[in-house]
């Protein structure tokens, strides 16, 4: 985390996940082909997003709870534990049918306790 309380992706970026399973975030432009090539074979679209695996991140979420109301919240996932091996399995299993849909706000955090945390100074923030 920098000297902010939270770091927010300054980009669109798109969520492309498989059901419970956390995903990837690409941004617009990654996604526009990724739709393109989705319609016609799974295969190509694999292989665009194995290409483009320097640009995505691993997503995930969690959930707060602002004036007791759950709330989901997006991060993407910087973490040491982070590999390539892990954004390619999540490649696998995005690809399965799944289509992306769009995060409007991200947050760039280690863990799903930071993301919290982000998500909570930022409603406080924005909430005043």
């Amino acid at each position: 985390m920098t000297d902010s309380k939270y770091e927010i992706v300054p980009e669109k970026l798109f969520d492309f996940s498989a059901g419970v399973y956390c995903g990837v975030l690409m941004p617009e432009s990654v996604m526009k082909k990724l739709a393109k090539l989705q319609a016609s074979y799974l295969q190509d679209v694999q292989r665009l997003l194995t290409e483009h695996k320097s640009e995505l991140y691993p997503s995930s979420w969690t959930l707060y709870y602002p004036e007791g109301k759950q709330t989901s919240v997006y991060y993407a996932e910087t973490g040491s534990a982070v590999g390539v091996g892990d954004i390619e399995r999540r490649i696998k299993h995005a690809t399965l049918a799944h289509k992306p849909t769009l995060r409007p706000l991200v947050f760039k955090a280690n863990s799903m306790d930071e993301a919290k945390e982000m998500a909570e100074s930022h409603y406080e923030e924005t909430h005043i």
